[in-house]
């Protein structure tokens, strides 16, 4: 009787009401939160633009405009953070007698090894620039100079990843570059909480990072790529430098990545400017006993010349001073219109010149 009880006709075990009920609601419950995190994140991609920290908006207004129609230029330029914040292509524009138009490519933490990866997705929506200013501080690329910065958060492609060498060399970070091109919530993690703590305190929606990246978006655009400082009076202090090693340095791998640079331009006939960063004059002498400028030189020269049909010049920009900086590399604003006024000489220069030895602007 007991074995019967415990089996129905059709031979199956009898189930509680409430296991059919766990059986049965499991699935939808998992599906139902799914899909609500797979919305909310899909939201949050949407709408970053409500708590993006400041670098990380550049990075995303610059990586669209490079695909949209009209953001181009005769000359454009590519660097770091002193280009992006010093060259403004309107008032370059202004400041050369034929009036080419200039565009700024230049970001905030890019490096050499990254130059490449901007001009070919600039070239592959846009007109080849006829003339390009690269600005170099540094010969060094390493794997630290893949994993600052929004390049590793969310502009770098898998391609950059396996050049970086993460891929071979520190394969554990590899999941944590593909969650932060999926979950905006683990991408901007931090930027996030801020946001939620700045709602909290003022028990409303924070407009203020909403109203800034707008701001940004706006100034982008209407300068062609242009970001200007917000630092009020900064201004550079020269310290002790008696441990600070002011020589020249490069690597292997900081050469290979700016000749897959001038391979492109090489290959698409574009003229092309390597400028030395420029540097407060306390630090420019040093600089200059310490070799700095000499390694400079031979860097740009050994690279350039394995590419025979490349039209190359150095440019070294001098005669600045400590007021021109508000740290020990960043040019303040006049800083920076020293800076226009000596590169339009530059390239009026070229236009003025027919040899096509590299020439070398102090």
């Amino acid at each position: 009787m007991f074995s019967l009880s415990i089996f129905n006709f059709k031979g199956r075990t009898h189930e509680s009401n409430l296991e059919r009920l766990t059986k049965l609601s499991f699935p939808y419950s998992f599906l139902l939160a799914f899909c609500a995190m797979i919305s909310m994140e899909r939201f949050l991609w949407t709408e970053r633009v409500w708590f993006s920290d400041r670098a990380a908006w550049q990075w995303l207004v610059k990586s669209e405009l490079l695909s949209e129609q009209g953001f181009c230029g005769d000359i454009a330029i590519i660097g770091s953070s002193i280009s992006f914040h010093s060259l403004d292509p309107v008032k370059l524009q202004r400041s050369v007698r034929d009036r080419q138009s200039f565009v700024n490519l230049a970001l905030n933490g890019l490096t050499v090894g990254q130059y490449s990866d901007v001009l070919d997705k600039y070239i592959s929506y846009q007109s080849a620039p006829k003339v390009l200013v690269l600005e170099i501080r540094s010969g060094v690329v390493d794997r630290s100079s893949w994993l600052a910065g929004p390049w590793w958060r969310f502009f770098g492609d898998f391609n950059g990843l396996v050049k970086s060498g993460i891929a071979i060399h520190q394969p554990e970070l590899i999941p944590d570059f593909f969650a932060k091109r999926i979950w905006a919530s683990y991408c901007y993690g931090p930027s996030l909480d801020n946001f939620i703590t700045a709602c909290l305190t003022s028990r409303s929606v924070s407009t203020t990072t909403f109203e800034r990246n707008r701001q940004l978006d706006r100034e982008l655009r209407d300068t062609n790529g242009f970001s200007s400082w917000d630092l009020g009076d900064q201004r550079f202090v020269p310290g002790d430098y008696s441990e600070v090693d002011f020589s020249w340095s490069d690597s292997p791998t900081g050469e290979s990545c700016l000749g897959s640079l001038l391979r492109i331009a090489e290959s698409r006939n574009i003229e092309v400017v390597l400028m030395r960063a420029p540097a407060p004059f306390s630090i420019e002498s040093r600089r200059r006993e310490a070799g700095f400028d000499k390694g400079f030189e031979r860097f740009t020269k050994r690279v350039c010349q394995r590419f025979p049909e490349l039209k190359w010049h150095e440019f070294e920009p001098s005669g600045f001073e400590d007021s021109d900086f508000v740290d020990d590399h960043h040019l303040s604003e006049k800083g920076g219109l020293l800076l226009i006024a000596k590169l339009a000489e530059k390239l009026e220069s070229l236009n003025s010149s027919s040899s096509d030895v590299p020439h070398v602007s102090r």
